[in-house]
């Protein structure tokens, strides 16, 4: 990095820490608490330039020295998109955990979590990246605030990342948004550096980026923070600063030029505030609704179909077998018929009926796929082969196992199979010369059996 402007050249910051820390002490004498606010706003637009300082910074004391925070405070009831943020109130932990497949998190209290974002100068770790804004976010008396620690110059990261371990280690759980990912280790490798010990060890940790896929995957064009906010929480950010863009407005406040640290707080601001609404819409996904003031309440944003097939999955993965079948049957029946992902659903709940035993069930799903202008993929040579596996093992005919295997090998000429694992025609032609084989015997043992029958007769 250049002398100018570079977080590591104490000459650019030392004046500015001590401005900073000065103007805190003096404001603190005269504050009485957090500001609250109705809707997050800002002090100008978010995509301006400013000149000096970030408004409204305090100066506190934590274990390793001063740091500077701006802190927000919220009614419970305050509007984030459609939803208000007190609606974490009553939903059903036990999703979490499912969904995440942690059973860590199937107490998990979402008025006893904090809820973290952080804002750094790039993607990777180690020391060449700084970690310049920290926002926590948590319920207390009745509001929910918001803390956004800020690194005003080098000399206050051991304070401000000791100040930040202490209040995650105050939390029941950590709930962020590709934060076991990224957040958590950005955070470490930091604290590791000044000699601040991690916070995170045996801390539940709920990372909404992974359950939050699972149940909306594929409906959205990606899966980032700001399409879920539009697509489920009915929430569009205007003029919102890219949080790509935050690296170089703190480079802009260190070397004194005109910066977008406002909107690098604005941004943050809404990220902390969308993790406790994602929560609350996450943590109703098995009840399908939100509460609401009409009848039965109000259904949940997203696709239902992947909602149920999601649901179905993680029911079937952590063993629940029954209860995953009517969620999966669910979801099919929702989404319709036609369409690849349509016939992958169907191949999917046939195999899995067929695995739990349900014969009848599972011939039926499996016949299903054999029929209609699309069965001619690999999924119905599949459907195919499993057919004639359960008439042969399952139902005891060798002669329909057969015929299905017949069918198999007219399907397989000239066919260029989408799905893996279907079967070469040498499998197909060897499958079927043992099930004739099988099937003369069978025939000729049911004539064995009348004959000693009528000579016994006799």
């Amino acid at each position: 990095m250049s002398s100018a402007g570079s977080p590591g050249d104490p000459g650019v910051s030392r004046e500015r820490i001590a401005r900073l820390l000065g103007r805190g002490a003096a404001r603190a004498k005269t504050d009485s608490g957090p500001r609250a606010q109705s809707i997050p706003a800002t002090e100008s637009q978010p995509g301006t330039h400013t000149s000096g300082d970030p408004v409204d910074l305090e100066e506190s004391v934590g274990p390793a020295g001063d740091y500077l925070a701006r802190c927000t405070e919220f009614e419970r009831d305050t509007l984030h998109g459609s939803w208000r943020l007190g609606e974490v109130d009553g939903l059903d932990p036990g999703a979490f955990a499912l969904l995440c497949g942690d059973a860590s998190l199937a107490d998990l209290d979402p008025e006893r979590a904090v809820y973290l974002d952080t804002e750094t100068t790039g993607l990777s770790g180690g020391a060449g990246t700084w970690v310049f804004m920290v926002g926590l976010g948590w319920f207390e008396g009745g509001a929910f605030k918001v803390w956004q620690g800020f690194l005003g110059g080098p000399e206050q990261e051991a304070a401000l990342l000791a100040e930040v371990a202490r209040r995650i280690a105050d939390a029941q759980a950590v709930v962020s948004f590709f934060g076991k990912s990224f957040d958590r280790h950005r955070l470490e490798d930091k604290m590791r550096i000044v000699g601040v010990d991690s916070p995170f060890e045996g801390l539940p940790h709920l990372d909404l980026y992974h359950p939050m896929r699972r149940v909306n995957g594929g409906q959205f064009e990606n899966d980032r923070l700001q399409t879920l906010e539009r697509g489920l929480l009915g929430l569009e950010r205007e003029q919102d600063l890219p949080g790509s863009m935050a690296p170089e407005a703190w480079f802009d406040y260190l070397a004194e030029r005109p910066h977008r640290l406002e909107g690098v707080f604005h941004h943050n601001l809404l990220d902390v505030l969308s993790l406790v609404t994602l929560t609350a819409h996450l943590g109703f996904t098995l009840a399908e609704q939100r509460p609401g003031a009409g009848k039965g309440g109000e259904a949940l944003a997203g696709c239902p179909a992947r909602r149920a097939w999601a649901v179905g999955r993680a029911l079937w993965t952590s063993g629940q077998r029954a209860e995953a079948l009517e969620w999966m049957g669910r979801g099919l029946d929702r989404l319709g018929e036609g369409g690849e992902e349509c016939r992958d659903w169907q191949w999917l709940l046939a195999e899995s009926l067929r695995l739990e035993g349900r014969v009848d069930a599972a011939r039926a799903a499996l016949a299903a796929l054999t029929r209609g202008k699309a069965a001619r993929d690999g999924l119905a040579l599949l459907a195919h082969e499993a057919l004639a596996k359960l008439h042969e093992h399952a139902l005891g005919d060798p002669d329909g196992a057969a015929e299905w295997t017949r069918e198999a090998i007219a399907l397989r000429v000239g066919l260029t199979p989408r799905a893996s694992g279907v079967p070469t025609p040498g499998d197909l032609e060897h499958r079927l010369e043992r099930l004739t084989l099988k099937a003369a015997a069978a025939r000729e043992e049911v004539a064995r059996r009348q004959q000693q029958s009528t000579e016994h007769v006799q």
